[in-house]
Order: C-alpha cells, then structure tokens, then sequence
C-alpha cells in the first residue's frame, strides 16, 4: 500500500517537473538574450534573523533602453556581487528579464523531476518485487 501510494506522489512530482521546465523552456525561446549587470544586492532578513540577498539587475534591450528587474527570492551566501556582468533573457513585449544560467532557469524544475522520478522508480521495483519474488522462490 505505502509503494503504491509513493509511485503516485513520484508520478505527481515528475509531472510537476516536467510541466515546469516545458513552462521555462517555451519562456526562454520566446525570450531575447543579452548582458546584464548586477547593480545591487538587496538584504532580506529571514524568520530565524539571517540574512540572505537579492540581486538587483539592470540590463539594455535591443533598442538601447535600459531596463531593471530583482530577482524574486533570495539565497545566503549571495550568488552575485554587485559589477558581476551575467546574462540576462528577457520577453520583448513586456520587458521582464530573468536571470540566464542553468540553476536559475531550471534548477528547481530538474529537482522536482529527479526526485518525482526516484520515488517513482524506487516504488515500482517494489511493487513489481513483491509479486517476483514469491513467483521465482516460493513452490
């Protein structure tokens, strides 16, 4: 029972994190490359009193305007130092720009499916297991 119910939470998070980097990656291919600039990093206390950072990006489009986003959550240490030059995609519609790197695209999404589809595996050799094992070594 316990098997069962552990593949389908697999199932959920490996649909979950395959949802997720399909979102980013239709997001990025409708998306514009450029340079970016870290310009400053943004201190946020967190509930326990430490203190974590988000950096704040300015970046220019392809007519030259000079744009700015912060990126929504915050990690300690900082992962930029204010001058870093980082790449940037931004939509050029609405001009809302994101930070261009693996982990930051798709960091959480690779790590929702990994762990969707390990306990999806892990729970399926049981399953399967638990009707072999007695067809192979039980008379």
């Amino acid at each position: 029972m316990v098997w069962n119910i552990l593949f389908w939470v697999g199932a959920v998070l490996s649909l979950l994190g395959t949802t997720l980097v399909m979102r980013e990656h239709t997001w990025l291919k409708a998306a514009t490359p450029t340079d970016g600039t870290v310009v400053q990093l943004i201190a946020t206390r967190g509930s326990k009193g430490g203190t974590s950072y988000k950096p704040r990006v300015t970046f220019r489009d392809q007519q030259g305007q000079e744009h700015e986003f912060t990126r929504s959550w915050s990690s300690q240490p900082a992962g930029f130092f204010v001058g870093e030059r980082i790449k940037v995609a931004y939509d050029p519609k609405t001009h809302e720009g994101r930070i261009l790197s693996f982990g930051q695209r798709f960091g959480l999404a690779v790590t929702v499916l990994a762990v969707g589809l390990h306990l999806a595996l892990l729970s399926s050799m049981f399953i399967v297991g638990r009707h072999l094992v007695p067809a192979i070594y039980l008379p």
